[in-house]
């Protein structure tokens, strides 16, 4: 009787684990793949109201980039060095977010300390 007892529960042990072992459902498909944001620098060529060009530098050699505005940009013109994060949407280069990069300051030198006054004469 015990050996039939563990036959059973071994069965019972050996059935439930097959239950778990089935392959999982497939997942729902997205649509949509995730987007990438990229980022690039550069000086601003041409600039409109649904589209703006960079010029950047690679391996020495300079390369134009065009990406379409969703909205108008304010606060740069043409010549700004700025940073785009774009991504690509169907195609073509779609600004997400444009920050003018500030000028560097060069620091100027420190004034030479004024010379010490000469000593007074001795009478």
């Amino acid at each position: 009787m015990k050996r039939l007892i563990t036959v059973l529960i071994g069965l019972s042990v050996l059935f439930a684990f097959t239950a778990f072992a089935q392959a999982p459902a497939p997942a729902k498909a997205e649509h949509h793949a995730k987007a990438t944001h990229k980022t690039v620098s550069g000086k601003v060529t041409e600039l409109t109201d649904t589209a703006v060009n960079i010029e950047r530098k690679v391996k020495d050699k300079a390369e134009t980039m065009e990406f379409i505005l969703e909205k108008p940009l304010t606060g740069i013109a043409v010549g700004d060095e700025v940073t785009v994060a774009y991504q690509m949407k169907d195609g073509k280069n779609v600004a997400m977010k444009v920050v003018k990069k500030e000028a560097t300051k060069v620091a100027a030198p420190a004034p030479a300390p004024a010379p010490a006054p000469a000593p007074a004469p001795v009478k």
